[in-house]
């Protein structure tokens, strides 16, 4: 039998593992302590950082009533989302939660990238030793070293400049969304776990409900490819057949995501345990774009343009459009599906009606989880990445301008926000294009292989 250490070995183990990193990574550990000190004396509230879906004040606002119902319809919010937070802020300040929900953000990052890096070695990596040299990926790929490029991609995720002192409920929906891929990912293939995490993420912000079919997708797929001679010891275990896992998978989300709404109606109201209004206060409101203020995107000006006859239209195609890029993308990419859910999230953030600077930077950091693609990016990239700080720091000046001195003009926001939506839909519609050409590659590569094992 082998024998369990006790809580005080565990955490000297714990503490000899830090002081080794940071003894390793000194330069990297002065910037995270110096991120974390920042982070619990300064708070930032600017106009592009907290929107009025993630904000934490509303919650606030709503707690201050000792009615749920009253809370609910105050702050907007799901009925457990105000309870949870209601407990946090009793406990500890908002700053310490955040950095806690960034840090395990971060080392799900971590073990995310790990695990990609992984299966894409035992996979894609004998390919590219017989690729053709115009479809190769660069040489640059050869000379990563895996470690410190997932070490690189958790830091920058915890001291993101865009993301840190924020008073929102963005930094706990990312660690969820991390949280759910990595479970997916993981050669057990935990299904329950991935999707009850997934249901949980969905329900403090509705848009992860998207990433249900490419996790689905990523929880179908072998762990190991057939031709790998070091299988994993965990994919050895039976698996389940696609159908199977679509199944499991389907009821565990559909399980969880019934129990949280059934708990939120007794919650809201104990005697009508079966009534739902509490979702026109809030799943409802966020729909139907009513609490919709200027923000980093572009919906709130073209509904302050349109007709109001025509805003049913308009509601139902906004809402819609997002989830129907879905099936094309995953069809496209079902052999990475790593690569669809990047690209999905980083298209949910874009066409999203409440964007901050944080959730499209949160995009652009998961696709440093797949390397393969980033390395097939092209110069329209670079350059939009380049001239993005550009409309991100004239957009804040303008709307002060206008906001708070009335010396500016709307137009001029939104003018920021349209070049700013374009350079960050090019670089993620160049990263889709980047996952095409690899797969491409790819199967270029496959065909005379198979044409000589036939002959």
């Amino acid at each position: 039998m082998r024998k369990r250490r006790s809580p005080s070995a565990s955490a000297s183990a714990v503490f000899r593992s830090i002081r080794s990193f940071v003894e390793e990574h000194d330069t990297l550990s002065a910037i995270v302590a110096g991120s974390i000190v920042f982070r619990l004396f300064y708070e930032n509230s600017e106009f592009g950082f907290v929107s009025n879906l993630t904000s934490v004040s509303r919650i606030q606002e709503g707690l201050r009533f000792s009615s749920v119902a009253d809370a609910v319809y105050v702050s907007n919010q799901p009925p457990l989302v105000l309870l949870f937070y209601d407990w946090v802020l009793s406990c500890l300040p908002l700053s310490l939660f955040n950095i806690l929900c960034d840090a395990a953000g971060s080392l799900a990052l971590f073990e995310l990238c790990r695990l990609n890096l992984q299966h894409e070695s035992l996979v894609e990596e004998p390919i590219e030793r017989v690729m053709d040299e115009r479809i190769r990926p660069p040489k640059i790929l050869n000379r990563l070293d895996n470690t410190n490029w997932k070490l690189l991609v958790a830091a920058a995720y915890f001291v993101n400049p865009l993301s840190t002192a924020v008073p929102s409920t963005q930094p706990l929906s990312n660690f969820l969304v991390l949280l759910s891929i990595m479970f997916a990912l993981r050669p057990s293939r935990n299904i329950p776990a991935s999707m009850s995490v997934l249901a949980l993420a969905t329900y403090v912000t509705w848009w992860p409900i998207g990433l249900l079919a490419p996790l689905l997708c990523c929880l179908s797929q072998p762990a190991d490819p057939p031709e790998s001679s070091n299988p994993s010891p965990s994919s050895r275990r039976p698996k389940l057949a696609p159908a199977g896992t679509v199944i499991l998978g389907l009821t565990a989300f559909a399980s969880a995501m019934g129990l949280l709404l059934a708990v939120s109606s007794w919650t809201v109201s104990p005697s009508h345990p079966t009534s739902w209004e509490w979702i026109h206060h809030s799943y409802y409101h966020w729909a139907t774009f009513q609490d919709l203020t200027p923000n980093v995107g572009l919906y709130w000006y073209f509904f302050a343009q349109i007709f109001s006859r025509f805003r049913t239209y308009f509601l139902v195609t906004f809402n819609v459009l997002p989830f129907l890029l879905v099936a094309p993308i995953l069809i496209r990419l079902k052999e990475i599906p790593v690569a669809a859910i990047v690209s999905l999230v980083s298209l949910f953030n874009i066409l999203a009606p409440y964007p901050t600077f944080g959730s499209v930077t949160f995009s652009f950091l998961l696709m440093l989880s797949c390397p393969r693609s980033v390395v097939r990016l092209r110069f329209i990239s670079m350059f939009c990445l380049i001239a993005l700080p550009v409309p991100s720091v004239l957009l804040v000046a303008f709307w002060r301008l206008w906001a708070i001195k009335e010396s500016g003009n709307g137009n001029y926001v939104y003018f920021q926000q349209l070049a700013y939506t374009v350079f960050a839909g090019l670089i993620a519609l160049d990263f889709l294009s980047a996952s095409v050409s690899r797969i491409k590659a790819l199967k270029l590569t496959r065909k005379p292989a198979a044409k000589l094992k036939t002959s």
